[in-house]
C-alpha cells in the first residue's frame, strides 16, 4: 500500500484498484462522547430524573397555586407575580412529564405500533414543553423587575404596578411568546398515513414547507437563544440591583415603614418589639425570597446561555455538527436544569415565608386558624 501526503490528507494506493483513496483525518475522528453512553444518559435523565422531579414539581406547583390563592392574587402584587410563575412552572413540569413517557417509548424503540412516537413526541411534547419553559422564564423576569422597581421606587410602585395589572402583564406576555412557537405548530402536524406495505393507517408527523423554514431558520433563534439571552440577562440585572438596594438603601426601609410614623413613643416600642410582624419586614421576606428564586434560575439556566454561545462560535457542538453526541448531553441535561427550576420553588417559599409554610399547614390541615 503507497500513500502520499496532500494538505493533512493521504492519498491511498492499495494495489487492488486502480483508483486511489483520499482519506483525510476527519475520517478517523472519534466523539467525545459516543452513542451508547448518550443512550444510557438519556434513560437515566430523560426517564427517570426528569419523571420523578416533574411528579414533584407537578404536586409542588399545584399547592403553590393553591397556597397564594387562598393569600389573595389580587391584594399584593408580589403574590400576583409568584402565582403567575406557579401556573407557568405547573404547565411546564406537566408537559415534561408527558415528555418522559413518550422518551421512554422512543428509546425503547417498540416496533408495528399504529403511531410513530418520535413524531407524537415532538408535536405533542417537545414544542409544548418548550413554549412553557419560554413562557416561565419571561414570567421570571417580571417578578425580578417588579420586586426591582419596588426598592427603586417605593412610593410608586403601588400606584404602577397593582395586582391586576400584574397579572394582565404576565397573560399578555405569556400569550406573546405562545405566538413565537405557532410556526412550530403549523410546519409539524400529526396526521394518519395510510401504509401500503402493511395495509394499515399509521400516526404519523408531516411537514408544511410553508412554514418549515419559518420555524426552523428565525423562530428557533427568537424563540430558543433571545429568550435565554433576554431572560437570564434581565433577571441577573433586576436580582443584582434588587439586592444591591436591599442591603444598602436605608431610605427604602425608612419608606415601606413611614405608614407608622404618626404612632407614639409607645406605639413605637411595641412595634419594635414585633418587628418581624410589621409591614416592612414581611416586605424585606418576601423580596429576599424572590431574589433567592432568582438566583436558582440563573444557576440553572445560565450554562445553557453559555453553551448556545459557544455552539454560535462552533457550529461543531450543535446537533448536526462532530460532537453532536456532546450537544444531546448538554441539551439533556438544559431540560433537566429546566424541571428543577421549575420544581424547586415550593422547598423556597417553605423554607423562606413564615406566611406560607402556616398557609400550607392550614390547607394541609396541620394547623387550625
Amino acid at each position: 500500500m503507497n500513500s502520499k501526503n496532500i494538505s493533512g490528507c493521504s492519498l491511498v494506493h492499495d494495489g487492488s484498484s486502480t483508483t486511489d483513496v483520499l482519506m483525510c483525518a476527519s475520517d478517523n475522528f472519534k466523539p467525545i462522547v459516543d452513542d451508547y453512553t448518550v443512550f444510557i444518559f438519556q434513560i437515566v435523565v430523560n426517564v427517570f430524573l426528569n419523571g420523578i422531579i416533574s411528579v414533584f414539581g407537578i404536586v409542588g406547583n399545584v399547592f403553590n397555586i393553591l397556597v397564594f390563592f387562598r393569600q389573595g392574587i389580587f391584594t399584593e402584587s408580589g403574590t400576583a407575580g409568584i402565582f403567575g410563575l406557579a401556573v407557568s412552572d405547573l404547565c411546564s413540569v406537566a408537559s415534561m412529564f408527558w415528555l418522559c413517557v413518550i422518551e421512554s417509548v422512543v428509546l425503547a424503540k417498540p416496533q408495528n405500533l399504529s403511531w410513530d412516537p418520535e413524531a407524537v413526541k415532538t408535536v405533542t411534547a417537545f414544542w409544548v414543553h418548550l413554549t412553557f419553559v419560554n413562557i416561565t422564564r419571561v414570567v421570571t423576569v417580571y417578578i425580578a423587575l417588579e420586586r426591582c422597581i419596588c426598592v427603586i421606587f417605593p412610593f410608586k410602585v403601588k400606584s404602577l404596578l397593582t395586582p391586576r395589572r400584574g397579572i394582565v402583564i404576565m397573560s399578555v406576555t405569556a400569550m406573546v411568546v405562545g405566538s413565537f412557537h405557532i410556526p412550530h405548530f403549523l410546519a409539524f402536524r400529526l396526521r394518519f398515513i395510510q401504509d401500503p406495505a402493511t395495509n394499515s393507517t399509521r400516526l404519523v408527523m408531516v411537514t408544511n414547507f410553508k412554514f418549515q423554514s419559518i420555524a426552523l431558520d428565525k423562530m428557533i433563534y427568537v424563540a430558543g437563544y433571545g429568550a435565554n439571552i433576554f431572560s437570564v440577562l434581565s433577571v441577573f440585572i433586576c436580582t443584582l440591583i434588587t439586592a444591591i438596594r436591599l442591603n444598602l438603601s436605608k431610605t427604602w426601609r425608612e419608606s415601606v415603614s413611614s405608614e407608622n410614623s404618626s404612632t407614639t413613643d409607645k406605639d413605637k416600642s411595641k412595634s419594635k418589639e414585633s418587628m418581624p410582624k410589621t409591614k416592612m419586614q414581611k416586605e424585606a421576606r418576601l423580596i429576599r425570597m424572590i431574589i433567592m428564586v432568582s438566583i436558582i434560575f440563573l444557576i440553572c439556566y445560565l450554562p445553557l446561555l453559555v453553551y448556545l454561545v459557544m455552539i454560535t462560535a462552533d457550529k461543531d457542538l450543535g446537533l448536526r455538527g462532530k460532537y453532536k453526541n456532546f450537544s444531546r448531553v448538554m441539551y439533556t441535561l438544559s431540560f433537566l436544569a429546566g424541571t428543577i427550576n421549575s420544581s424547586i420553588n415550593i422547598i423556597i417559599y417553605y423554607t423562606m415565608s413564615t406566611r406560607y409554610r402556616d398557609e400550607l399547614k392550614t390547607l394541609l390541615r396541620l394547623k387550625t386558624k
